[in-house]
């Protein structure tokens, strides 16, 4: 597998995804942007949500009495829950038939941690040319951008180490309360 080739596939499909959303979402607040994988690696997904669609869902979703830290922390940080999972996605299709089909899966978790750290580097060269600083941010400070690995016990050390690579220092402190400070500081 060239890995260098697939970062640069996976910045390009990222680019455009977000771009397209941006484009199409020129009203919302958006807090948060990722991609994620599978624990079998066999894709690479963008997702993305904003203040407006994460008070839709927990208002639609959950009762009164189900608005706890817990489940709202969930709502909020969960790529799975977010209203643009998988948003403009088909700018992976190629990516994910070239991941499904590789020879070198026969190493999986080599194959994971690989594809891994290009999605990670690949999102860090977006940050580094400021893609992410046109959106207004939430809360006055930048959106957070990190990568997610779904149905996987590593997920939460997934996103912290691609969150620190990736985002300032400021605002990868503040992904790391993510569970822990008041949901509601958006």
């Amino acid at each position: 597998m060239n890995w260098d080739q697939l970062k640069n596939q996976i910045y390009d499909a990222s680019k455009q995804a977000f771009h397209e959303l941006l484009d199409s979402r020129k009203s919302e607040k958006f807090y948060a942007f990722a991609l994620y994988t599978d624990s079998a690696a066999m894709s690479v997904s963008p997702s993305a949500n904003s203040v407006e669609r994460y008070a839709e869902k927990v208002e639609r979703e959950l009762e009164d009495d189900e608005k706890t830290g817990e489940n709202l922390a969930y709502y909020k940080w969960s790529t799975s829950e977010w209203a643009y999972e998988a948003a403009h996605g088909e700018s992976f299709a190629l990516i994910n038939n070239v991941l499904r089909q590789n020879g070198a899966r026969s190493n999986i978790s080599a194959f994971k941690k690989n594809l891994l750290n290009v999605m990670t580097e690949a999102l860090a060269q977006l940050m580094s040319e400021d893609f992410f600083e046109r959106i207004p941010a939430a809360t006055g400070s930048a959106c957070v951008v990190f990568v997610s690995i779904t149905d996987d016990d590593d997920a939460e050390s997934v996103e912290n180490k691609s969150a620190e690579i990736i985002n300032s220092r400021p605002a990868y402190d503040e992904f790391l309360k993510r569970y822990t400070a008041g949901v509601d500081d958006l």
